[in-house]
């Protein structure tokens, strides 16, 4: 813990910054891309005509954001979001799972990539490393 920065009250945000971090800077840093933590989805989704009630009452909340966002720091195109679900906390059944489902949806309609990660899990630069490749070979 002591090599990354915190960033978050959470451990499992912290470390996933760091990788993150770690991982632009050695394998995308020509691709200019950053990383903003925290966002407010409001601020990433401005046009709401694509979404349902549901999801247009979800996007208003002041609590609801991404964990991470990598974006274009010459454009500021949002390029992928990053979140970090804790395995008590995202549970299938619960309440925040219930409202990872209504963010994923939100961000398939607006055609925004994301990737969760479990901090169960693991391989996790090997799965961002692959992700964000992925969606560069798209926009070739």
């Amino acid at each position: 813990m002591e090599k990354y920065k915190k960033i978050s009250q959470y451990d499992s945000e912290n470390i996933m910054y760091g990788t993150i971090k770690e991982t632009i800077e050695e394998k995308f840093k020509s691709n200019n891309f950053s990383i903003a933590v925290h966002v407010p989805l409001r601020m990433i989704i401005r046009n709401t005509q694509q979404l349902s009630p549901e999801e247009s009452n979800y996007l208003s909340r002041s609590w609801t954001h991404v964990d991470f966002l990598i974006y274009n720091k010459i454009t500021k195109k949002p390029f992928m979001v990053i979140e970090v679900d804790g395995e008590k906390y995202h549970r299938e059944g619960t309440k925040q799972a219930e409202r990872d489902k209504i963010k994923n949806s939100i961000l398939r309609k607006y055609n925004l990539p994301f990737i969760r990660f479990s901090t169960t899990g693991s391989n996790e630069k090997e799965r961002l490393v692959n992700s964000i490749n992925e969606e560069l070979s798209k926009n070739e």
